[in-house]
């Protein structure tokens, strides 16, 4: 008798714990699982590594475009420069020419002022002797222009730029010059505005 008492209850604990569905579920089975958060891959880079997407630049306004600067046709009111350099049996000779681009007279007087300057635009030694003539000064209309003269003696040298000052206190321009064959120690004949090189 002890023993089917036993195995009714057996039994007995067997339906209890079926339920009323008839059998028993483990805690969590039959539930949804909770989506994981997904990653956003970064789309990759240079030589396959991946880079992080950063934020997207923003565009700057641009500006108005500057304008190119364009330099003055004509800084000091009058322009110079330098003819072909003559040569003959060792002689040199050459041209100053000064021209009234401004727009008013431009007067100028006796001789300019002379330097010639070697490729670094560094300053020969010369001496200048300047040729003299009965003309003062020469008046220059608007678009006019005057000669002055410049010769020497071939020598071992090369003068590449003249540095002239067509009048006292006026300010100097330097203007390129046909290889000058010139040295420390020469000398160089001048002439006064208004006249033309000797023939």
């Amino acid at each position: 008798m002890r023993t089917k008492a036993a195995l009714w209850g057996a039994v007995a604990g067997v339906v209890l714990l079926t339920g009323c569905d008839g059998f028993m579920v483990p805690a969590g089975e039959g539930e949804q699982p909770t989506p994981a958060p997904t990653a956003t891959r970064a789309a990759p880079g240079p030589s396959g590594i991946e880079v992080e997407p950063g934020p997207r630049p923003q565009a700057t306004p641009a500006g108005p475009p500057s304008a190119a600067y364009t330099p003055p046709v004509c800084p000091y009111g009058v322009r110079a420069e330098t003819g072909p350099i003559n040569a003959a049996m060792g002689a040199r000779a050459t041209t100053i020419t000064l021209t009234n681009c401004g727009s008013k007279p431009y007067t100028a007087h006796g001789h300019p002022s002379i330097q010639i300057l070697d490729k670094d635009r560094k300053p020969f030694a010369l001496t200048v002797r300047l040729r003299p003539s009965s003309r003062q000064s020469i008046t220059l209309q608007p678009g006019e222009s005057t000669t002055a003269s410049l010769s020497w003696r071939m020598n071992n040298g090369s003068g590449m730029f003249l540095k002239i000052e067509p009048n006292p206190r006026h300010d100097s321009m330097t203007v390129p010059l046909d290889s000058a064959d010139v040295s420390d120690g020469d000398t160089i004949e001048l002439g006064m505005w208004g006249e033309r090189p000797e023939s």
